[in-house]
């Protein structure tokens, strides 16, 4: 760690010179924002979650309802992991408290305010990894052009965090937009802004709190837990104190992922066993098709940009650079063995290192800017790099703006059909609610849907999700005993009972005789 005098900085912020980039107590830690600053960027994120919750009328998707339905399944002890999506304890840390509001519509559109919420939470974290990478260590270098450099490095990496959009995987089918992602709560984005809030409190030397944020993330995406073991050990030999934590985790993560598998599903493995199989499922070698998918959430500009600061970070050995372009690459390494032994690895499983190496493109185009070239290998001409980088900076800065003009112009046109799928989920609810409740439908047979609707089906009726019934032509075939719903048309809903005892057919076909528009 280098001891250079403090440098003097802008209001908003403090930014010593004494920033190195290994780890150091909690106490030595360097901000980079006040508290009232980071405050009111908390208060406008969520509140910006809130308003494109309301504005769009999102509801959560098959997976999250999911998750719900596990946490009103655990406050009542009745857990059944045999359904629904794959296991993911970090959810459960939202849907068990929010289980006490019901089964009504309050726990989903909670759910959908802190999915968002992520999502735009990565942009400052993004923004605040950029500009440390560029700052750190600068001492009397950090002149006001650094500064100014270093800001717009961070601007671009926000807006590049926010405008993700994956290959569609299978082909045709639908991109890994983080936005799509967004509008359905899914937790990947969330994941990611939290993978983003670690690496961020170890460059500002909160080595503890980027342990404990990376152990949160390892809840969601088995990938983390390799970037876990090892930051871990690293932990025990560079921070002392640390062991029980580093254990602890270690232990704790094993409990969170098996313990209700094994407990409350026919298999410990039953969520990897759901991942398998798949039409994203790679054939062949995984190397190519995974680093393809995990590239393209980007046109050239921004892939050019990264590739600047990664030059940057290794021709100046800086450690923050290093240190993030290892983790993707672990990251990716784990995505490739998974791929390997069957399972998807479609691109929001990647949104994580995406999201890094973005943030990296940010450190890339302000360290074109800054137009500091110390510590850069003597065989690089500097008058050519004082005209050429700033040059080469705007003309990315004009590719990343022209496609990202295009990317959130097919956000907007995807607000219709969010807000029309918000109206089909509230249907669905009216539906059950028309018919007599879930107790009138269970009185004449198990609730059918189709798959997409199963778990909104089991969180509407008070249902694990197996006990829903999919496959409507299968069933219909087959003559099963069940009250079917169908959507049909933009947002209507048809309720029928089919095959139902003599004794009761009469009164079932009357009453599950339902239509709603």
């Amino acid at each position: 760690m280098s001891s250079s005098s403090a440098v003097p900085t802008a209001p908003a912020f403090e930014v010593r010179s004494d920033a190195g980039g290994g780890p150091a107590a909690d106490g030595q830690a360097l901000r980079l924002w006040r508290w009232w600053v980071w405050v009111l960027v908390a208060a406008a994120v969520l509140g910006a979650a809130v308003a494109v919750v309301l504005g769009t009328g999102m509801t959560p998707s098959f997976d999250a309802y999911g998750w719900l339905v596990w946490g009103h399944q655990l406050l009542y002890g009745n857990l059944n992991l045999n359904a629904a999506p794959s296991w993911k304890p970090l959810m459960i840390i939202f849907t068990l408290p929010m289980a006490l509001f019901g089964t009504g519509d309050l726990p989903p559109r909670l759910l959908a305010i802190v999915t968002t919420a992520g999502t735009l939470a990565t942009a400052p974290f993004a923004a605040r990894i950029a500009y440390r990478l560029l700052v750190t260590d600068r001492g009397p270098t950090l002149t006001r052009r650094v500064r100014i450099a270093a800001w717009i490095g961070g601007l671009v990496a926000a807006v590049g965090v926010l405008g993700l959009q994956g290959y569609p995987i299978p082909a045709g089918g639908p991109p890994q937009s983080l936005w799509r992602l967004t509008f359905i709560a899914d937790s990947d984005p969330l994941c990611a802004a939290i993978v983003l809030a670690a690496f961020d409190a170890h460059l500002a030397r909160r080595p503890k709190l980027a342990y404990v944020l990376l152990f949160f993330a390892g809840l969601n995406r088995p990938e983390a837990w390799a970037i876990i073991g090892l930051y871990g050990l690293y932990l025990m030999w560079k921070v002392p104190g640390t062991r029980v934590l580093v254990l602890g985790s270690w232990v704790l993560t094993a409990v969170a992922w098996y313990l209700p598998t094994a407990v409350a599903a026919k298999s410990i493995f039953q969520a990897s066993k759901l991942d398998q199989g798949k039409a994203s499922t790679i054939a062949g070698e995984p190397v190519l098709p995974v680093l393809h998918r995990w590239a393209t959430f980007y046109e050239w500009p921004m892939q050019a940009a990264a590739l600047l600061g990664v030059v940057f970070g290794l021709l100046r050995r800086d450690r923050g650079v290093l240190l993030i372009i290892g983790a993707c690459a672990v990251w990716l390494a784990v995505e490739m063995l998974f791929a390997l032994h069957g399972f998807s690895a479609v691109a929001r499983y990647m949104i994580e290192p995406a999201d890094l190496i973005v943030a990296v493109g940010g450190y890339g185009i302000a360290q074109a800017l800054a137009g500091s070239w110390e510590g850069l290998d003597r065989r690089f001409e500097r008058w050519t790099l004082t005209l050429a980088a700033p040059l080469v900076a705007v003309g990315l800065m004009a590719g990343l703006g022209y496609f990202l003009h295009i990317r959130q112009s097919r956000v907007r046109a995807m607000v219709p059909a969010v807000r029309n799928y918000g109206r089909v989920k509230h249907h669905l609810t009216e539906a059950v609610a028309r018919v007599g409740g879930p107790a009138a439908v269970l009185a004449c047979g198990p609730p059918a849907a189709k798959n997409q609707f199963q778990t909104q089906m089991a969180w509407t009726m008070g249902l694990n999700g197996n006990q829903v019934l999919f496959k409507p032509s299968f069933l219909i075939r087959h003559h099963t005993r069940m009250v079917l719903f169908t959507q049909f048309g933009a947002n209507s809903w048809r309720v029928r009972a089919f095959n139902m005892p003599a004794s009761i057919a009469a009164r079932c076909d009357r009453q599950m005789d339902v239509t709603i528009s």
